[in-house]
């Protein structure tokens, strides 16, 4: 297992938080994505902060089959039936 990396930011007067560059290409964040922080006590006074990208709902997910919207499942799986294997 690799050592834990350690990022530092700062928050502004607002309260907004800035994730560094090698984390957010780390994680494969860019602009609109959502991240999530949970907060956990470690039972030494300290505070564990993890940062993570959630994975995407089953409701983003329907998107992947939007050109299938208004198809019957039969014709669908005729479809499917009749595509070549490779």
């Amino acid at each position: 297992m690799a050592a834990p990396k350690k990022f530092t930011s700062k928050i502004a007067a607002n309260g907004q938080v800035v994730v560094p560059k090698e984390l957010r290409d780390l994680l494969s964040l860019k602009g609109g994505d959502s991240i999530v922080f949970i907060a956990e006590e470690t039972g030494t006074g300290m505070i564990r902060i993890e940062l993570k990208k959630p994975t995407k709902s089953f409701k983003n997910m329907l998107g992947l089959f939007s050109d299938l919207k208004g198809r019957s499942t039969a014709k669908i799986l005729r479809e499917l039936d009749d595509e070549e294997m490779p």
